[in-house]
C-alpha cells in the first residue's frame, strides 16, 4: 500500500509540475497590455518613442501594446504574433523622413528578383498569427507621405517606397477603429496571407501617386466592410503577382467580399494590373462611389498571364465617375505574348452618374467572356464600348452601344 501511495504521489507532483509549467507558457506567451505612458511615451521625439515601442514589443509578447493620447515620432517598425496594437483616441503615430531610418529590403518574389529592393513599410509583421491594429476609433497612423511623394516627383529615390501598415505571410488579421493617412506608397497592404477581417476604419491620402488604399496580394478569405477611402488611385485593389515572378509564385488571391464601403476620389475597385498568380471568388456589394475615376475597373498588359474569374459587383451607386466600368486589359501596353484570361464576370443593380458607362477593352487572342451586364441604370453621355467581350453564349453582348475609341 506505501508504495502505491508513493507512485500517487509522484504522479501527482508530475501533474503539478506539468500545471505550472503550463502557467509559465500562458505568462510567457500572454503577458498583461503593455501601456507606452509606463515607458515615459510620447515623447515626440524619433529615437526615445522607437525605443519605447519597440521595448514593449519585446515585453509584451501575445499581448496588447496601448498607445496613450500624444504625438509619437517614429521609425519603421515591426510587431508580432498575438500582438494588438490599440491605439486610445488622440494617439498620432508619425512617421520620420530621413531616408537613413528607411531600410531598403528586397522586392517580394512575386514581383521581382531578390536583387530589386523596397523600402520597408512603416508599420509591419511577418510570418504571424493573430494580429490586430484597432482602438478607440480616433487615433492615427501618418506616413508623412507628402515628403515621399515630392521625392518621387523630382526622381530622388530609385526604388519603390515604403507602404504605411503591411502584413507579410500572415493568419488571423484584424484592422478597426483607425485612421490611416498620407501613406508614402501603398496604405494598406497583405502580402500571402489568409483570414483578414478589415473593417470600420477611414483611409485619407490626396494629392498623392500610387498611394492605394487597401492591396490584397496573393491573399485569401478577406472580409472588407464599412471602411472609408478617400485616395487619388485605386481604392482597393487585388493583385497576385507580376508576369514570371507571379507565376513562378504561384499564389492566387481567393474568396474576397468587400461590402457596405464608401469610395472618394480614386480609381474604383481594382484587379490588376499585376494579376498573373490568377484572381477568382470576389464579391463587391453595397457600396458608394463619390467622384470617382471609376467604379469597376480590371487592368492588365498582354504578357501579364493569369487568370480573373468568378467575380460579382452589385447594388453599388455612383454619384459621379468619369467611366462606370473600365477594362484595360493593354493597361501598361506591351505585346500580347501572353495574354490574361478574364471570365465569369457580372456587373448588376448599378445605378448613377458618370461622363462614359463603360470601356471594356480586351484581347483578340483572349477574349473576355461569360461578362454580364444588368439592372444597369446610368445616366451617362456616352454607352458602354466593347471590343473582344463576349455574353455566356458567346455572343457580343446586346448592351455594347459601340467600339472603344484608339
Amino acid at each position: 500500500v506505501h508504495g502505491k501511495n508513493i507512485i500517487f504521489a509522484m504522479g501527482k507532483c508530475r501533474n503539478i509540475l506539468m500545471l505550472l509549467a503550463i502557467v509559465m507558457l500562458v505568462e510567457l506567451h500572454f503577458c498583461a497590455d503593455c501601456n507606452l505612458k509606463s515607458y515615459g511615451a510620447p515623447y515626440n521625439d524619433k529615437k526615445k518613442d522607437t525605443e519605447a515601442v519597440k521595448k514593449a514589443i519585446k515585453d509584451c509578447p501575445g499581448g496588447k501594446i496601448i498607445f496613450p493620447k500624444g504625438r509619437y515620432s517614429l521609425k519603421p517598425f515591426n510587431f508580432t504574433t498575438g500582438q494588438t496594437l490599440y491605439l486610445e483616441n488622440g494617439a498620432y503615430l508619425l512617421a520620420v523622413t530621413g531616408l537613413d531610418d528607411w531600410q531598403a529590403i528586397p522586392s517580394f518574389p512575386s514581383y521581382g528578383a531578390p536583387t530589386e529592393l523596397q523600402y520597408e513599410s512603416f508599420i509591419s509583421t511577418w510570418d504571424s498569427e493573430n494580429v490586430t491594429i484597432t482602438g478607440d476609433g480616433e487615433g492615427v497612423i501618418d506616413g508623412n507621405g507628402l515628403v515621399w511623394w515630392e521625392r518621387k516627383n523630382r526622381r530622388e529615390i530609385q526604388i519603390n517606397r515604403g507602404r504605411l501598415v503591411e502584413f507579410v505571410n500572415c493568419r488571423n488579421i484584424e484592422v478597426s477603429k483607425v485612421h490611416l493617412r498620407y501613406s508614402p506608397f501603398w496604405t494598406l497592404h497583405l502580402y500571402n496571407s489568409w483570414l483578414a477581417h478589415l473593417h470600420d476604419f477611414n483611409i485619407f491620402n490626396t494629392l498623392s501617386p500610387n498611394t492605394d488604399g487597401i492591396d490584397i496580394d496573393s491573399t485569401s478569405f478577406v472580409v472588407i466592410e464599412r471602411v472609408r477611402i478617400t485616395t487619388q488611385d485605386d481604392h482597393i485593389c487585388i493583385k497576385s503577382g507580376y508576369k514570371k515572378y507571379g507565376w513562378e509564385f504561384g499564389v492566387p488571391s481567393h474568396n474576397i467580399l468587400i461590402q457596405d464601403c464608401l469610395f472618394e476620389m480614386g480609381a474604383g475597385v481594382a484587379i490588376g494590373t499585376e494579376m498573373a498568380g490568377n484572381v477568382r471568388n470576389v464579391v463587391v456589394k453595397n457600396s458608394t462611389f463619390s467622384i470617382v475615376a471609376n467604379a469597376v475597373r480590371m487592368k492588365s498588359t498582354g504578357d501579364m498571364g493569369g487568370i480573373v474569374e468568378n467575380v460579382l459587383f452589385e447594388n453599388l451607386y455612383v454619384k459621379l465617375a468619369y467611366s462606370l466600368i473600365n477594362f484595360n486589359l493593354a493597361y501598361k501596353g506591351g505585346p500580347d505574348t501572353a495574354p490574361p484570361v478574364f471570365r465569369n464576370i457580372t456587373v448588376r443593380n448599378v445605378n448613377g452618374f458618370a461622363n462614359k458607362s463603360g470601356t471594356l477593352s480586351c484581347y483578340e487572342k483572349s477574349h473576355c467572356k461569360g461578362i454580364t451586364v444588368e439592372n444597369y441604370n446610368a445616366w451617362s453621355i456616352y454607352g458602354i464600348a466593347c471590343q473582344y467581350v463576349e455574353d455566356n453564349e458567346g455572343l457580343r453582348p446586346k448592351w455594347c452601344t459601340s467600339q472603344p475609341q484608339a
